[in-house]
């Protein structure tokens, strides 16, 4: 029996056969070790973990026939038992962590993400590219520039043309949908020529620097070739002769929209554009802005018209800072598309008659006494005289009636001055009116100009 508590106890016996070994504890009697079976006739080593908790350790055998014999009983022997106390080791710590292995070299960048290509467009990575294509094209090509592309020209501009004068090919050069494309001439050549049986169609492209001895510093229509220029910027470019940014010559047909064309010289007229023999010429939603001619027009200069011509049309259009003899020059008519109260002769005049200034839309008013409520006016009497009982400042779109206590009983007021008060005895409660009414019997106005009369 141990009367000790130690932390462990280790028990060593040899035995030559079965036998049970047994701890005892509050909890009662629980084994520790057992060994069944015949085990031979040598001694057998054993060692047992008392735990902390054990207070008497028993040994409990049990034997039964052996197989040499009937009668014959199996033996059991205990020897050398030994109790010892011990302090367990320490577990062993966790073996070391394998080192971490070298980081990976980074990673080559990815290429931009192609831009989304638009139906039955072809993506055009390079100017060398482009410049095939556009020459090449036998039939109708629409091209989309890589986002944000730069492209140098080199000193050498880009043509299309079709000698099959009985097909006319269209070419449509685009930038992609998130991200502006440059093409840059490098003051080295113009941008594009365009000529018979080729219908070009630009589309958010920006335009720089573009030079040419003679007409078109950046883009020359001519002999019936056809430029559709939708959203288009062209900057910095000029032009030995005429049309800075833009010459259309020779019947060929010009339309632009929403179109900036900025800082563009001409070394004769049309420091933005020239016309000449145009066939059909339109401008809608741009701006001319500090484009300078040493002749003739700053900004645009419409010098003549195929007889057989469309025509040609300017609206919503601003003119800006542009240096010149004149803003714009029309010899050949255009329409112009204006603000209510604002009128444009078909074509300029010097002095006075002159298209000279800064204006948006149109740049003349109607005159004091008429007004205009249309877009399409052409002479300072506009729309008509002021009407019966209105006046109609310069500029008016919509007649002002004359107030209350006033009448105005002929056409072509200018002003509310021109409005006549109504005389004593005399009223008028409403405005707009082209008469007086005399006070009722009883009552009276003793002033001039009263709106009622008085009881």
């Amino acid at each position: 029996e141990c009367t000790e508590n130690p932390v462990y106890m280790l028990v060593s016996c040899a035995c030559a056969c079965a036998a049970h070994n047994e701890r005892h504890n509050e909890a009662g009697w629980s084994t520790l070790w057992s060994r069944n079976g015949n085990q031979g006739n040598s001694w057998l080593d054993a060692s047992v973990i008392l735990p902390a908790s054990t207070t008497q350790v028993r040994f409990n055998g049990r034997t039964g026939p052996a197989l040499v014999g009937k009668n014959a009983r199996s033996d059991m022997a205990l020897d050398d038992v030994s109790f010892s106390q011990f302090t367990p080791l320490p577990p062993s710590p966790p073996p070391p962590s394998p080192p971490s292995p070298p980081p990976s070299p980074p990673s080559p960048p990815s290429p931009p993400p192609l831009p989304p290509l638009l139906p039955s467009h072809r993506l055009v990575e390079s100017v060398e590219e482009l410049r095939a294509l556009v020459v090449t094209a036998a039939s109708d090509t629409s091209l989309q520039l890589q986002r944000g592309a730069f492209l140098s020209l080199g000193g050498s501009e880009l043509e299309c043309t079709n000698l099959n004068a009985s097909q006319i090919i269209a070419i449509s050069i685009r930038s992609s949908p998130d991200a502006s494309a440059t093409i840059d001439a490098d003051g080295r050549s113009r941008h594009f020529r365009v000529s018979g049986g080729c219908r070009l169609l630009l589309h958010d492209i920006t335009l720089i620097n573009g030079h040419e001895e003679e007409d078109g510093g950046s883009v020359l229509a001519e002999d019936g070739g056809e430029a559709v220029l939708r959203g288009i910027t062209i900057s910095n470019s000029s032009a030995g002769r005429d049309g800075g940014g833009i010459a259309s010559k020779r019947g060929s047909r010009l339309d632009l929209q929403a179109v900036a064309v900025t800082g563009c010289v001409a070394g004769n007229s049309g420091g933005g554009l020239f016309a000449s023999l145009s066939q059909s010429l339109g401008i809608k939603d741009s701006i001319f802005e500090r484009n300078r001619a040493e002749k003739g027009a700053g900004a645009i200069e419409y010098s003549s018209q195929e007889t057989n011509s469309d025509g040609a049309l300017i609206a919503a259009t601003t003119f800006k800072g542009n240096d010149g003899e004149t803003t714009v020059s029309s010899d050949a008519p255009v329409k112009w598309t204006c603000q209510r109260g604002k009128y444009m002769p078909p074509t300029s005049g010097k002095g006075a008659d002159a298209f000279t200034g800064d204006f948006t839309g149109c740049l003349k008013e109607c005159a004091a006494g008429f007004y205009g409520n249309e877009t399409d006016l052409q002479s300072p009497t506009c729309s008509g005289q002021c009407p019966l009982g209105h006046h109609c400042e310069e500029g008016t779109a919509d007649p002002t009636p004359c107030p209350p206590g006033t009448r105005m009983p002929a056409l072509g007021a200018a002003s509310e001055e021109a409005c006549l008060p109504c005389a004593p005895g005399q009223y008028q409660p409403l405005a707009g009116q082209e008469g007086c009414i005399a006070c009722p019997a009883g009552s009276f106005s003793s002033a001039v100009g009263s709106p009622a009369c008085e009881d």
